[in-house]
């Protein structure tokens, strides 16, 4: 008798480790992280590519072993590149500070109930890292503001 025709709860060993690599791919699926649905996909291509192996399915054993290749690639990708930011003053655009203000109006009353809007020095920083969407954030200068709390 082979060790995976075992029963664990009257289902195979092979079997479990088809379903095991199933709920994998499901949950690494259902991931708003980049990296961890990378990361548990690679888990469930790893499990089904050995699953395809031992029970004879050549397509679905190579298919899984690309899903690898193609999910540890992308994983290197992604921790080799460097973040590069710019940080660009912006003076006399009181429109794009207005904007940036009412956009954010409820978490900067919620974060700080005593805001009141004047003249701020602030920066825009772009991440213009060639992989990836450029990244556009808006830093506002307020501390004096708000450690003035009424």
């Amino acid at each position: 008798m082979h060790i995976l025709d075992n029963l664990l709860f009257g289902v195979s060993i092979l079997e479990w480790i088809g379903y095991v690599a199933s709920a994998f791919v499901l949950i690494s699926l259902s991931m708003s992280s980049l990296i961890k649905l990378r990361w548990l996909n690679l888990i469930g291509a790893v499990l089904f590519s050995c699953y395809g192996f031992l029970i004879g399915s050549l397509p679905v054993g190579i298919m899984n072993f690309l899903i690898v290749c193609a999910n540890i690639y992308n994983l290197h990708k992604i921790y080799a590149s460097k973040d590069k930011f710019v940080a660009i003053p912006v003076k006399d655009n009181p429109d794009l500070m207005n904007h940036f203000l009412t956009y954010y109006a409820k978490d900067i009353s919620k974060f700080f109930p005593h805001f009141k809007p004047m003249p701020l020095n602030f920066s825009l920083i772009l991440n213009p890292c060639p992989n990836k969407k450029a990244f556009l954030y808006c830093v506002i200068w307020l501390w004096p503001v708000f450690l003035s709390e009424e």
